[in-house]
C-alpha cells in the first residue's frame, strides 16, 4: 500500500509543469505518507525516510533552504536508524545497513552544503558535527576527521561561537588517531590556535568548562608534538605553556622516547594517569604512543636478529 501510493505522488512531482503551489502540495502528501510508518520502528524508519525524501525534493526544487535542511536532517535521522540497527546486528553483511547508511550521509551532506552556502556556520557546524559523530559510529574514523576537520573550517571562517571550535578539534584529533594520523590532528589544531590562541584573555571565560577546554588544548598540543617526533618543539612548548610537574612528565617521555626505553615509559604515562591532570582521550593518545614505539623497537630487535 506504501508503495503503491509512494509511486502515485511520485508520479505527480515528474509531470512536465508544476507550480509552486503544487509542489508544497505534492510535499505535504509526502509528509502524510511517511507518516504512516513508526518513526521510532528501525524496520520502518527507512520507509518513512523514503517518502521524506520525495518531500525533500519537492522543497529543493522550490528553493526553500529552511524546509530543505529541516527535512534533510529529519530524512538522514530516518535512514542512520534503520543503519544503526542493521551494523549493531550484522555489520559484517554490508548489504543489510549500507544504503541506508549512504542515503542518510547524502541527506546530512544536502543540509550541510545548503547551510554553508547561506552563510550558517552555527548550525552548518552541528549538521557536520552529528554527520561526523554518524560516520565515527560505523568506524569510518577517516571520514569522520575529515569531516570534524570542516567543521572546524567552517566555525573558523564564519566566526561561530568558540565552545564549537573546541568540540570540534577535540572530535578531529580523537578520530585521526584512530587511524594514526597524528600529522593531520596537529596540522588542524595549530590552524585552530591561530584563530584563538593570538589573545586568550579575549575569549577564555571564567567558566571552569571553558578553562579545562583550552587547557586541553595546550595537553594535546604537547603531546602531538612527541608523537610526531617534534621532541625540541614538544620540550618547549611545555615547559613555557604547561604547569612544572606536568612539563616533567613530557621531559622524561621525550627522553625515553628517544631512548626506545619501553618500561620507564610505561612508567612516565602511568604516573600521567595518577596526576588526574590528563583526560581519557589524552590517555589514549599516550597508550596509542607507547603501542608505536612499541612496534619500533620490536620491528628494530627482528631486524637484528635476521
Amino acid at each position: 500500500m506504501f508503495f503503491k501510493e509512494y509511486d502515485e505522488i511520485l508520479s505527480n512531482l515528474s509531470k512536465f509543469f508544476k507550480t509552486n503551489k503544487n509542489i508544497y502540495e505534492t510535499a505535504t502528501l509526502f509528509d502524510q505518507l511517511s507518516l504512516t510508518q513508526d518513526y521510532d520502528n528501525p524496520f520502518e524508519s527507512a520507509i518513512a525516510a523514503l517518502a521524506q525524501f520525495g518531500a525533500l525534493q519537492c522543497f529543493m526544487k522550490v528553493k526553500d533552504t529552511a524546509k530543505t535542511v529541516q527535512t534533510a536532517i529529519t530524512t538522514a535521522r530516518l535512514f542512520i536508524k534503520t543503519a544503526e540497527y542493521n551494523f549493531t546486528l550484522s555489520r559484517c553483511i554490508r548489504e543489510t545497513w549500507a544504503e541506508s547508511l549512504t542515503d542518510g550521509l547524502h541527506c546530512y551532506r544536502v543540509a550541510a552544503d545548503l547551510l554553508k552556502a547561506n552563510n550558517k556556520p552555527y548550525i552548518a557546524t552541528q549538521v557536520l558535527m552529528e554527520l561526523g559523530n554518524v560516520e565515527q559510529k560505523f568506524d569510518f574514523s577517516h571520514s569522520a576527521a575529515n569531516t570534524f576537520e570542516e567543521a572546524t573550517n567552517v566555525i573558523i571562517s564564519g566566526h561561530a561561537p568558540l565552545p564549537l571550535l573546541f568540540n570540534a578539534v577535540t572530535a578531529a584529533i580523537t578520530s585521526y588517531n584512530k587511524v594514526d594520523r597524528f600529522d593531520l590532528a596537529l596540522a588542524i589544531l595549530l590552524k585552530a590556535q591561530d584563530h584563538f590562541f593570538d589573545n586568550n584573555s579575549e575569549w577564555v571565560s571564567p567558566s571552569p568548562l571553558m578553562k579545562r577546554q583550552y587547557h586541553d588544548l595546550l595537553l594535546y598540543h604537547a603531546i602531538l608534538l612527541l608523537m610526531t617526533f617534534n621532541h625540541d618543539q614538544c620540550l618547549e612548548y611545555a615547559q613555557k605553556n604547561l604547569d612544572p610537574d606536568v612539563a616533567d612528565i613530557f621531559k622524561d617521555l621525550v627522553k625515553y622516547t628517544k631512548g626506545h626505553l619501553l618500561y620507564q615509559l610505561d612508567q612516565i604515562i602511568e604516573k600521567a594517569k595518577s596526576t588526574k591532570k590528563f583526560s581519557p582521550p589524552h590517555l589514549a593518545l599516550f597508550d596509542k604512543h607507547l603501542q608505536l614505539i612499541s612496534k619500533v623497537v620490536e620491528h628494530g630487535f627482528t631486524n637484528v636478529m635476521s
